[in-house]
C-alpha cells in the first residue's frame, strides 16, 4: 500500500476514468475501513468519484451511505456528482414507491 495520499488519489481517479471494475471491491473496502491510511479525505473523495464513474452495482449502497460521511468533503462528492436517484438510474434500479 502506498502511503502517499496524492499517488493513491490519482490512482483512484485513473481507475475510475478507465472504468476498471477490478478496483470496485478494494474501493468499497477502503471507504468502509477504519485504518488511518484509508481515512484521507482526498483519497476517499476520488474513490467516490471513481465508483460513480465505473458504474458497478456493487457500489450503490456505499455511494448512498457516503452521503452521511463525517467528513464534509467526502460527503459532498456524491452529491456534486450525482443524486441517489441518479445512482439508481445509472444502474437501472428504480424505486417502486
Amino acid at each position: 500500500m502506498c502511503d502517499d495520499w496524492q499517488i493513491r488519489s490519482k490512482t483512484a481517479e485513473c481507475l475510475g476514468k478507465i472504468g476498471d471494475t477490478r478496483a470496485v471491491d478494494y474501493f468499497i473496502d477502503t471507504l468502509c475501513s477504519k485504518r488511518k491510511e484509508d481515512r484521507n479525505r482526498h483519497v476517499r473523495g476520488k474513490i467516490v468519484e471513481a465508483l460513480g464513474n465505473i458504474g458497478d452495482g456493487r457500489a450503490i449502497d456505499i455511494l448512498v451511505d457516503v452521503m452521511d460521511d463525517d467528513d464534509l468533503f467526502v460527503k459532498r462528492k456524491p452529491r456534486t456528482s450525482f443524486s441517489p436517484a441518479e445512482i439508481r438510474r445509472r444502474w437501472g434500479i428504480f424505486s417502486h414507491s
